[in-house]
């Protein structure tokens, strides 16, 4: 497949720990900042792993219109919650090896200082390999989730 990518420095920042639900079996899609792209035939997609346990398995492409089972807008409030989350996950995993005390600081001051303002958040189910249901937030920016949820087919849109 070829892939197009306008703005190389689009993520999509995906929250599964705490808001998602991983399958019953096989592979998930786990946290992480994803590279937004779009297929050759202009539909919205990341570029992400998936992964058994902790091994990640192999590199693939979500593509939102074909790969979603269903897809939810978030109200600004969860929004503003799951980009704290994932800001307290990103800062608490840097300093994994460092002591608890030094890891809840990190968190605590990267969730606290996390700019939601600019970003909006979309619910994604999913089915996996062995045909489980999983689901992720996703959060972007205003004009990246705009574009996926104008993607998605309306029978898909919760």
């Amino acid at each position: 497949m070829n892939f197009l990518n306008k703005n190389p420095k689009d993520e999509i920042r995906v929250i599964t720990s705490v808001f998602g639900r991983f399958p019953t079996k096989g592979c998930s899609i786990r946290d992480g900042a994803y590279e937004y792209i779009k297929t050759a035939e202009g539909l919205p997609a990341i570029k992400f792993r998936w992964e058994w346990s902790v091994i990640a398995v192999r590199h693939d492409i979500f593509v939102f219109r074909k790969n979603a089972e269903g897809v939810k807008q978030l109200t600004e409030d969860a929004t503003k919650q799951a980009a704290r989350t994932f800001a307290w996950n990103t800062a608490h995993d840097k300093f994994a090896v460092a002591g608890l005390l030094m890891r809840v600081v990190a968190g605590s001051m990267a969730a606290k200082g996390s700019a939601s303002e600019d970003l909006k958040g979309i619910g994604v189910a999913y089915k996996n390999e062995k045909g489980c249901l999983g689901s992720f937030f996703a959060l972007g920016r205003p004009v990246t989730i705009d574009e996926i949820i104008a993607s998605i087919p309306p029978e898909k849109i919760l």
